[in-house]
């Protein structure tokens, strides 16, 4: 599990499990955490203009996570609001 504020910085959320996703409503690329290890209750951390903004964050986030940080932010580099 790991705590990751949201984009918007609005919500701190706890997420077992991430990935990304393309919202084809929005025509851009999510990355989600899910609360659970299911496909259906997971949470939008970020949007992405393009698949591989998103990957670059999920990276970020990977490598911020396993250097033992408690809280990992998602950043707004790469990102379109929805």
């Amino acid at each position: 599990m790991a705590w990751v504020r949201t984009q918007d910085r609005t919500e701190i959320i706890d997420c077992r499990a991430f990935a990304i996703m393309k919202s084809e409503r929005y025509n851009q690329w999510l990355l989600v955490g899910y609360h659970e290890l299911s496909n259906t209750n997971y949470a939008i951390l970020g949007t992405f203009i393009s698949k591989d903004d998103a990957l670059k964050e999920l990276d970020r986030l990977e490598s911020w996570l396993r250097s033992g940080n408690i809280i990992a932010p998602v950043y707004k580099y790469y990102c379109s609001g929805i």
